[in-house]
Parts: structure tokens; C-alpha cells; sequence
């Protein structure tokens, strides 16, 4: 599962959840993931053949570790980019 830190002290730390609803950390810190997947060289073959969509799925759910599912992950990606 994927955590959260705060900027100003990487001992916060938080879920996802959590840093979606306090929006800051309580020091005044930003949320930062606590690892950024690096993705994979495929990824960087076929982006220009995806849609915007498309890319901010997979880097989504490289990044968020399948915490949020994908089919509800896709859906929440269209709802914001129409």
C-alpha cells in the first residue's frame, strides 16, 4: 500500500486517503509519495499512440499501487478530464 509523506518531516506519514482529505499536512508541508515507480520502457514506446486518458491511467496506477481500483480509477480519470 502506498503511503504519503510531508515535506517538512518524512516521518508523517499518511494513506492515500488521508492526503486527499487533509489536502496539507499538518506542518504545512506538502504530501509526497513515499517511492515513485519508474515506468517500465514500454510505456515510453507506445505514449505516442495513447489518448491523455490513457497516460494519466497508467502513471495513476503506477503510482497509487492499485490502491483505487482500476476500473474505478479509470472512471474517476474520465469524470475529471470531461
Amino acid at each position: 500500500m502506498i503511503h504519503f509523506y510531508s515535506t517538512q518531516n518524512k516521518n508523517v506519514k499518511v494513506s492515500l486517503e488521508e492526503a486527499v482529505m487533509r489536502g496539507l499536512a499538518e506542518d504545512g508541508g506538502l504530501f509526497m509519495p513515499n517511492c515513485i515507480p519508474r515506468m517500465p520502457d514500454s510505456f515510453f514506446k507506445q505514449i505516442g499512440s495513447l489518448s491523455f486518458p490513457e497516460i494519466s491511467f497508467e502513471v495513476s496506477n503506477a503510482l497509487l499501487q492499485e490502491t483505487i481500483p482500476a476500473n474505478d480509477l479509470k472512471t474517476i480519470i474520465e469524470k475529471a478530464m470531461s
